[in-house]
């Protein structure tokens, strides 16, 4: 039998909940380098009356993986005659300046079992649907600047000297590893915009700058619902009305334009992987997980 909470406990639990605090995910949403949440993501989490830690089908699965990366991830290390023990991470919390921080690694990496300093984080992804030319070689630092500031975020919290990357591309090969530096400074200005998020959009309730996110369009509907009256326009909302009126033509005719392009690409390789420009620079329509063949876009280095 489960054993009865007291209030206690449970005012304890609810005051390090992951609703009243910054996490990992939420600080590179923050500071803007996440690639698919922001800050309006963030603010709608920390406010919002539904119940939080709601998670995706792929977040989930991630999870339910967990344990078998990790110990891909273990053995991998062993193979380069790097031997520990990972243990699951634990939530590590502090409170700064009045602003509750808690982190969870995915592992932490100790010498042996009887210890528990960590010599590194661990931080497990699957990257099935990743897009590979944002990481670099193996066993650099070389990744998106979201992961990176999430594994030094991870180090500042947990006093590792290093995070290790584990990103699993493919169900048939072992997770690729990339290694982060803690960085102290990265590490303060981590801290301190989240400190002043916090105040501002938190507690103050500021709605954070507009960007290009669907939660930014999401959070905005959402203190839009109970106004049902229109607001006088300035000199400068007409001027960007008609921007935005002349641009839509033109963002149709690139769009057509770029899958042309793409078509005729595809059309000109036929049965083959795809075109090699020379010096790494490549683009590919190769199959994905599904067996499906989806153009890659792999250009980005290609002289303009």
């Amino acid at each position: 039998m489960e054993a009865v909470k007291t209030q206690e406990q449970t005012d304890a639990l609810d005051y390090w909940s992951r609703r009243n605090c910054i996490g990992s995910s939420d600080i590179k949403s923050i500071v803007g380098t996440c690639t698919f949440r922001g800050p309006h993501d963030v603010q709608m989490s920390k406010m919002s009356e539904e119940p939080e830690d709601v998670t995706s089908t792929y977040m989930e699965i991630g999870l339910v993986m967990e344990p078998a990366l990790g110990e891909l991830v273990r053995r991998k290390l062993g193979y380069h005659d790097i031997h520990v023990v990972l243990k699951p991470g634990k939530t590590y919390k502090r409170e700064v300046d009045g602003v509750r921080f808690r982190d969870t690694p995915d592992f932490i990496a100790v010498e042996t079992n009887r210890h528990s300093r960590p010599l590194y984080c661990v931080e497990t992804k699957l990257g099935y649907r990743a897009d590979r030319e944002l990481y670099g070689e193996e066993w650099t630092d070389d990744v998106h600047a979201g992961y990176k500031d999430q594994c030094i975020w991870h180090c500042g919290m947990t006093k590792a000297p290093r995070c290790i990357l584990a990103v699993q591309f493919s169900t048939t090969a072992f997770p690729e590893i990339y290694v982060i530096e803690a960085d102290p400074v990265r590490f303060d200005f981590l801290q301190r915009a989240g400190i002043d998020f916090w105040k501002t959009s938190v507690v103050g309730g500021v709605v954070p700058p507009v960007d290009a996110t669907a939660g930014c369009r999401k959070n905005l509907a959402r203190l839009a619902q109970a106004h049902h009256t229109l607001l006088d326009v300035t000199n400068e909302q007409v001027e960007l009305a008609k921007e935005l009126q002349r641009i839509k033509p033109a963002i149709k005719q690139m769009t057509d334009r770029a899958k042309m392009i793409e078509n005729g690409f595809i059309e000109s390789i036929g049965e083959h992987l795809g075109l090699d420009f020379g010096d790494g620079v490549k683009w590919t329509y190769g199959a994905d997980k599904n067996g499906k063949r989806r153009p890659h876009n792999g250009l980005k280095n290609l002289e303009k």
